[in-house]
């Protein structure tokens, strides 16, 4: 049998006398290369082999497998990876094994229907085990990210919750009266403005002089507060 040594990035070596390499070997190299690189727990991971991966017979020794991939951007899901059997310095034989990798984790989901714009409550969201071959990769895991965080639209109850579907919470609301300060060296002006739209801490927001209406473009401090810094 070839024993399998440790994994040096995609490199899998493999030592023997014998000259033959298994399916069974060749399968095993193929698993150990896709979790080196998702760095998930094995229970996360179920790893399908779509074909008969065959026993391989070489002329010459010692024997060692290179499974490559290094230039997939995503390890899930249906792939074919590249196997090369190399005996001395010699590549002899070169395969596609072709695999389909599931992914699985604990996720955060909608306990019921969310409008846009939903501050969000420990009791809106539960934990799931669910598959996430197919999820984004901006799954939240973890309630502390929808602290202080709302909707960017309509989440239907059962959706799984990634970060593109919610937004910070605005420190400023359309049509308010807010104070704008403006900074230019060591001057500091401040004045009351309207802001035209909602807007997170640090987003830019259009605000409007109420008695001349000429429109501004400033960055949200604070609640009711914006700054516009001339240099």
């Amino acid at each position: 049998m070839i024993a399998l040594a440790p994994i040096l990035s995609a490199l899998l070596l493999f030592g023997s006398p014998s000259l033959r390499v298994t399916g069974a070997e060749i399968r095993e190299a193929v698993r150990a290369n896709v979790m080196q690189r998702l760095s998930m727990r094995p229970d996360d991971v179920l790893i399908e082999f779509r074909g008969v991966v065959h026993d391989v017979d070489v002329s010459d020794g010692p024997v060692r497998l290179i499974v490559g991939g290094d230039g997939m951007t995503r390890f899930r899901g249906a792939m074919s990876v590249p196997v090369d059997i190399a005996a001395g310095d010699a590549i002899v034989r070169r395969l596609l094994v072709s695999i389909r990798v599931r992914t699985y984790g604990d996720v955060l989901v909608a306990a019921r229907l969310l409008d846009r714009g939903c501050v969000l409550r420990p009791a809106d969201v539960v934990r799931q085990r669910v598959e996430t071959t197919e999820l984004p990769d901006d799954l939240i895991i973890a309630w502390d990210d929808c602290v202080e965080k709302q909707t960017a639209r309509i989440v239907t109850a059962g959706t799984v919750l990634h970060r593109s579907l919610l937004e910070p919470l605005p420190v400023i609301h359309r049509g308010e009266q807010v104070v704008l300060v403006v900074r230019g060296g060591a001057v500091v002006l401040q004045s009351e403005v309207v802001a035209t739209a909602d807007a997170a801490l640090g987003q830019t927001v259009i605000v409007k002089k109420p008695t001349t209406h000429e429109r501004l473009v400033a960055r949200a401090i604070g609640p009711k507060r914006v700054e516009i810094v001339v240099q």
